[in-house]
């Protein structure tokens, strides 16, 4: 069974995806936002037409914003 709501299984498995397995998966959605291994980041996904692009907010505790590291 695949437990596609599990931020554990989406962090494995979204990075892997091909651009059509991609628009499957995603389909309306325009980026996904799960937690990290560590409680200070979130990990974004958004969809390309090769695939998937994946990228990390760092959480600021003092100022409650969000860092973009590229």
């Amino acid at each position: 069974m695949f437990r596609f709501y599990d931020p554990r299984v989406l962090r494995l498995y979204l990075p892997t995806c091909t651009g059509n397995e991609a628009k499957q998966f995603f389909g309306p959605i325009p980026q996904i936002i799960v937690e990290a291994e560590n409680s200070t980041c979130l990990l974004t996904y958004n969809r390309r037409a090769t695939g998937i692009r994946q990228q990390r907010l760092t959480l600021q505790q003092e100022e409650r914003s969000f860092v973009t590291d590229p």
